[in-house]
Formats: structure tokens, sequence, C-alpha cells
């Protein structure tokens, strides 16, 4: 019912007054979220080039991506270091990268070490640890190029027998440096 104080012409002025600023207000938004479609449109554009992986933005794991290598990373590192002697654990990771492969070799190291096919020797004067075949290393190393599986290579020089080295045996060790 009316209020018997106001006039029934007041209130629907009153009204009409409210629905005006609301469709004002309704403009508003609509232009607002016209904008954000329009700014929300370009960066999908934009991003096209960095396509997300399948999992999304749910932090789930890509497809893993394996390369299809002539020798395995075993084989190629026990060869790299044959032929280079001594070399660094940066030098094997180099030639690993140089092969195209993936990461560091720094977990095959630790398998052919704890495998007794390796050594690693402490050098101070390099950052890591350099690293030299054992008997049954050389004989896997001897094993693969009676095979004619060649790895080219550039040989690098002995090490000084100035600097201070120490040889450590295969130990239950994770630590590679």
């Amino acid at each position: 019912m009316l209020p018997p104080d106001r006039n029934l012409a007041e209130m629907i002025q009153q009204l009409e007054a409210d629905r005006r600023r609301h469709a004002e207000a309704i403009e508003a938004i609509d232009q607002v979220l016209s904008q954000v479609g329009r700014v929300v449109s370009h960066a999908r554009l934009d991003t096209a080039d960095f396509p997300v992986s399948s999992g999304g933005m749910s932090g789930a794991p890509g497809v893993r991506r394996r390369g299809k290598f002539e020798l395995t990373g075993e084989r190629s590192v026990l060869q790299v270091i044959a032929h280079r002697g001594n070399p660094t654990t940066a030098e094997i990771n180099e030639h690993w990268r140089a092969e195209g492969r993936r990461g560091v070799a720094n977990v095959i190291l630790l398998k052919l070490l704890k495998q007794g096919l390796i050594r690693r020797l402490i050098d101070a004067s390099i950052r890591g640890s350099r690293y030299l075949l054992t008997e049954a290393g050389q004989e896997e190393s001897r094993a693969a190029k009676d095979r004619d599986i060649q790895v080219p290579m550039e040989p690098r020089p002995q090490i000084d027998d100035d600097a201070p080295l120490t040889s450590h045996a295969p130990s239950g060790s994770n630590r590679l440096s």
C-alpha cells in the first residue's frame, strides 16, 4: 500500500530517477567489461608463441622428451674420460651438451662411480672434480671401441703433476663436486 504522506506521482518520479541511475551504472559496467574483454583477447594473441603444456597451469608435468643417440649416456661419458685422460666435470658436461643431450652428466658420473668404472680425483685448482677410468672402465671403453663406435673429440692435456690431487674411491656419497 501507499504511504499516506506521499503522493503517487512523487513515488513514480523517484522510481524513474532510480531506474535512470541504475541504467547509467549498468552502461558504465558494460563499458568496463568491454575494455577488459579487448585486453584479454589481445593477451591471448600475444601469448600464442608461448603455448602452455597439456598440463596447463595445474603444475602437472608435460610430456617427457627422450633423445635418440648413437651411444648410451654411460658409454659416451666413458669414452670422453678414456679419450681426454682426466677431464673435469665441466668438460664432461660440455661434451654432454655438445652431443645434444639435455641437462648434465652428473647422474651418469655418480652411477659410473658406484659401478667402479671411474675414479674421482679432487683437484684444488679447479671447481669440481677430475675423473679417471678404473681397469674395469678401461675394459668397458675398449669393448666399445671394438664395436667400432667412435666419439670425435679433441684430446685435452694431462694434469700438472705439481697440482694437489686427492683420490677418492667410490662411496655411498652423492656429492659430485
